[in-house]
């Protein structure tokens, strides 16, 4: 009976305590017991995004607290801190959110500062990391004029962008932009015009996808061929440049000169994976893959995934400019999940119904 105890507990220590596989594999495991017991239920939580250093990571929860909903906190932000050497888990905070619905958001790292989306674009809330508050910086108004936002926000070098349109006080739409934000003024006129979306169609054509890098850079899937061919397009400071040519681009992941992206193929769920470096006139063909791909911000790694649906397992493949992008290994027929990739291309954050991994790339 005491051997049987052993193993039990031995199995169970393996199963909820993840630090000696995070110390051997540099990786972090959180499991779903583990993550419960700091508020946090794996089936109503999706991860968000990373820090560009890997130290902060976000994510957005639906609340099962009935008096939490009665109070119109449907969603709460959960923010996990880290330390990275060695790696482990410093805390979870978690602030309540005022909406019925999250769309996206966008994180000052700066001033730790967070802009979430929200009730299908017509909210959107200032969130304060330092004193966990939250405040509603804009909010649809009958009979006033104003913005409804896309489920797209960006922070690049200082600012806050979103992608939406105006609208006036009939709530007749004025045209659709990405706009920045202004945190001096209120109102409507938090929203500064910076790129005019109906404008930059006129001179790309019909657009069916987009990478966008603002306020003036970005990749374009462009309609050439209705069904047959379309053009991978860079957009930056007004000028054109086609990259690429095929039947569709199914997933573009973009920095400053260099873009990770999919050309689709006869096979499902499977396509051809390309890198190319606009500026040093070089691209790199790496072979078949699923349209899932990650690229840290100096373009120096890049992650690649294959999906196997059939077994529902996932792989991550890593490539640094070093080595010259040759595909290696980093988390291999994992269940599928969501996948997020710092800025610096230093971490990696994993989440499916086990819990979160949180590793480093090498």
């Amino acid at each position: 009976m005491r051997f049987w105890i052993a193993v039990i507990v031995i199995i169970l220590s393996l199963l909820i305590a993840p630090g000696v596989y995070a110390e051997t594999l540099d990786k972090l495991m959180l499991n779903r017991f583990e993550l419960l017991e700091n508020g946090l239920v794996v089936k109503n939580f999706n991860l968000s995004l990373l820090s560009s250093d890997g130290e902060i990571l976000l994510g957005l929860q639906w609340n099962e607290d009935l008096n939490l909903r009665k109070e119109g906190k449907v969603y709460s932000l959960k923010v996990f801190h880290f330390n990275l050497l060695p790696l482990s888990l410093k805390s979870i905070d978690t602030i309540e959110l005022p909406v019925f619905e999250t769309d996206q958001l966008a994180f000052d790292e700066v001033n730790k500062r967070v802009i979430v989306i929200g009730n299908r674009g017509s909210k959107i809330l200032d969130v304060n990391l330092n004193d966990k508050s939250c405040k509603v910086l804009f909010e649809y108004e009958k009979g006033k004029p104003g913005f409804r936002c896309e489920p797209l926000a960006w922070w690049r070098e200082g600012v806050f962008y979103l992608y939406g349109y105006f609208y006036d006080q009939e709530r007749y739409a004025q045209g659709d932009y990405i706009v920045s934000l202004d945190f001096t003024k209120k109102g409507v006129n938090i929203f500064t015009k910076v790129i005019d979306m109906d404008e930059l169609i006129k001179k790309l054509g019909e657009i069916k996808s987009f990478y966008l890098l603002p306020p003036n850079e970005g990749y374009f899937e462009v309609i050439k061929i209705k069904g047959k061919e379309n053009n991978l397009v860079y957009w930056k400071d007004n000028k054109v440049t086609v990259i690429d040519k095929g039947t569709a681009f199914p997933d573009i992941a973009g920095t400053s000169g260099k873009v990770l992206y999919s050309i689709a193929t006869n096979r499902p769920g499977k396509s051809m994976i390309k890198l190319s470096d606009l500026d040093a006139g070089k691209s790199w063909d790496l072979g078949e893959g699923s349209s899932y791909s990650f690229i840290s911000e100096n373009g120096d790694k890049i992650i690649v995934t294959s999906i196997d649906y059939k077994k529902q397992r996932m792989s991550f493949s890593f490539g640094l400019r070093e080595e010259d992008y040759k595909l290696k290994p980093l988390l291999e027929e994992v269940k599928l999940g969501t996948f997020k990739f710092s800025a610096d291309g230093n971490v990696f954050a994993y989440l499916n119904e086990d819990g979160i991994t949180v590793g480093k790339v090498k």
